[in-house]
């Protein structure tokens, strides 16, 4: 969900809503401040906005270049061990 921002003379400022927008355990809606850019409150996942962890992107790409690299030292370590016994 996007929200259009509006411009002034001394800064720019957003026009978000006044609540979370999440409900609570009673049923009622919430109504404490949200956070950017989940739009929720701390409570209810506006202190995490960004994906991290164990199954990223990044993290999945990387683990896999390790792993190649890995593999590769692992293969010249054999082949010098090689050179080496046989010299």
């Amino acid at each position: 969900m996007t929200y259009p921002m509006k411009t002034s003379k001394s800064m720019l400022k957003l026009d978000l809503p006044s609540a979370c927008g999440a409900k609570t355990r009673h049923g009622t809606p919430c109504k404490r401040a949200p956070m950017l850019p989940s739009l929720r409150c701390s409570k209810h996942g506006g202190k995490t906005p960004i994906k991290h962890g164990q199954r990223s992107k990044y993290a999945l790409i990387l683990r896999h270049q390790v792993k190649e690299l890995h593999k590769e030292m692992n293969q010249q370590e054999k082949e010098l061990e090689k050179v080496i016994y046989i010299s």
